[in-house]
């Protein structure tokens, strides 16, 4: 006789199930760039980079030149291998804005976001994919931002 019985299933997709002995096995669903990555050292498991291992890489580089370090690694990470097409005027860029108070950078804060089209007048290594990926990137990041944009070079 053939039985039925009806659970309720973790999130996430079945990967195997062995009808001999009913064992199913299930894996997650992959999270969102913005829900894996909440801080630097998850920028550095995206890379695969030990954090030991980047501190010895930066350890004679001046405070700007550490910044800069770390956030082509975060805008890299959070893009997720996505890279400007600087060719296609119709592929929008996104670069994240920042208003500065003062001459020390005081007040600094993320101030908005804009997009960008081949004839940009900005880095190609700092753009985004998506206006939302900059924005939360800029508030995440912001101390990042503002040591790579007000630090005097040493």
């Amino acid at each position: 006789m053939k039985k039925t019985i009806t659970i309720t299933a973790p999130e996430g997709k079945v990967i195997n199930f062995n009808e001999a002995n009913g064992t199913v096995i299930f894996e997650d669903e992959p999270k969102s760039v913005i829900e894996r990555i909440l801080n630097f050292e998850d920028v550095l498991k995206e890379h695969k980079i030990e954090p030991t291992d980047f501190l010895k890489s930066i350890e004679s580089l001046s405070s700007d030149e550490v910044a800069y370090r770390k956030l082509k690694l975060i805008v890299s990470a959070f893009n997720e291998g996505w890279t400007p097409d600087w060719t296609n005027g119709k592929w929008d860029k996104y670069v994240a804005y920042f208003t500065m108070g003062g001459s020390s950078g005081v007040d600094f804060s993320y101030c908005a976001c804009a997009d960008w089209y081949s004839v940009s007048f900005v880095g190609s290594r700092l753009v985004f994919k998506s206006s939302d990926l900059a924005k939360h990137v800029a508030n995440l990041f912001i101390e990042d931002f503002r040591d790579f944009l007000t630090t005097n070079i040493e």
